[in-house]
């Protein structure tokens, strides 16, 4: 059932969200459910989709900030559990945590191309309490990172500093290392100002969206299939300097798995 569906459907979450019931009188009357949504309409008449197509109704509307740019966010809320039948389209909820999600590139760098460059970089790809994950489709992925940025005081500063990260993810269609089956995308870190990267040493954490439709059609039209293995190359350090102690990690994934998932 679409109540049953809806109440167990979870993404592996930051810590500071949760799952659970919360007792009233005798009856578990309200819910709470954590989970990536799509992000609809704009500041003050916000609603969100989740990855049931269920559209939802912040009853605290007013406790939203503006989510710019953002098509999707991370986010936590409370429902009563007797709204929900086989019908549900909408929910009325409380918002309780919301983290917007920032949407990034993915590319293919061809035979000549040049890639992207870097000058930043990376403490940890995926993990952190939240693995990589795919939502609505086999390209939908959400890749929580871990870096380091300047420690600062001020709010306006620190969004700021914030803004000035980038990440993107390519495919080099001249991958020396790819296995049969396996498509490596490379995870890069950038910042406007490379000079103040010895500053940076306060952890941060964002999760990226990115869509993977391009890469995968050219790997497909070169193999003939789609990978089985999808592979997360970065550029670890734990500190904000990019030198040439800076090590390559990877992170590796059963993408037959993803697609099986979302296969009708």
């Amino acid at each position: 059932m679409k109540k049953n569906k809806f109440a167990l459907l979870l993404v592996a979450v930051m810590a500071m969200f949760s799952l659970s019931s919360c007792l009233d009188g005798d009856n578990n009357s309200t819910a709470m459910y954590s989970g990536y949504v799509k992000v609809k309409g704009f500041f003050q008449n916000y609603k969100f989709e989740t990855t049931d197509g269920i559209e939802i109704n912040p009853l605290n509307q007013g406790a939203l900030h503006d989510l710019g740019m953002a098509h999707y966010a991370l986010l936590n809320f409370s429902y009563e559990v007797d709204q929900l039948t086989s019908q549900t389209t909408k929910l009325d909820a409380t918002l309780l945590n919301i983290m917007p999600i920032e949407t990034s590139y993915s590319s293919v760098v061809r035979p000549d191309g040049e890639k992207p460059k870097a000058n930043a970089p990376i403490l940890l790809a995926g993990g952190y309490g939240t693995p990589v994950q795919f939502a609505w489709n086999e390209n939908t992925m959400f890749l929580p990172i871990k870096y380091l940025v300047k420690r600062v005081a001020d709010k306006s500063e620190m969004d700021l500093e914030l803004k000035s990260h980038r990440f993107e993810l390519y495919y080099d269609q001249n991958e020396p290392d790819a296995k049969k089956g396996e498509i490596v995308l490379h995870l890069r870190h950038s910042v406007m100002k490379e000079a103040e990267n010895a500053e940076r040493d306060y952890e941060s954490f964002r999760i990226v969206h990115f869509d993977l439709a391009q890469v995968m059609a050219v790997y497909q039209s070169e193999h003939g299939e789609l990978p089985s293995t999808l592979v997360i190359e970065f550029e670890k350090s734990d500190k904000g300097i990019y030198d040439d102690k800076i090590e390559s990690e990877r992170v590796t994934l059963d993408y037959s798995n993803v697609l099986k998932g979302f296969k009708k």
